[in-house]
């Protein structure tokens, strides 16, 4: 009898336990977002204040952000139980976005695909390896990535 007790208690303590929510690395990955890459020779302040605007939001997990002259394109990744509500998210944040912006043209995606091609545009822009009219090229493929339907 004492057996099966033991058992049901520490089967109950591992149920709690690994249901649990892990919030450091959400904390981390907030942080992470907001690194500034200071190799780039070209100025991301717009960049840089969309992820503290967006930093706001408690179901964003991960910001990805890159703004030329005229675009500004960002990319989240959101909790799983936001996924329910992404059509409002996007809406509510492109317009937040947009009324901080107005003179840029704002982009704003849910899409892990767009998320990812913009990490990978963001090392190439801390290695310094990327000019004004390469960054120009590649923004202009991830716009029209986001816009295609799949």
């Amino acid at each position: 009898m004492q057996r099966i007790i033991v058992i049901i208690i520490a089967g109950m303590f591992f149920l709690l336990f690994g249901c649990g929510t892990d919030t450091s690395k959400e904390q981390q990955a907030k942080q992470d977002s907001t690194i500034d890459n200071s190799n780039s020779q070209i100025d991301q302040e717009p960049s840089i204040k969309a992820k503290k605007t967006l930093n706001e939001h408690e179901g964003i997990t991960e910001i990805r952000s890159v703004n030329n002259t005229k675009t500004l394109v960002v990319a989240v990744k959101v909790n799983h139980d936001e996924r329910f509500t992404l059509k409002s998210l996007e809406k509510k944040m492109t317009k937040k976005l947009k009324d901080e912006f107005p003179k840029l043209d704002v982009e704003f995606s849910t899409d892990l695909k767009i998320f990812l091609e913009l990490d990978k545009l963001k090392k190439k822009m801390q290695t310094g390896s990327l000019t004004e009219k390469e960054l120009n090229k590649e923004l202009d493929k991830i716009i029209k990535l986001s816009k295609k339907q799949t």
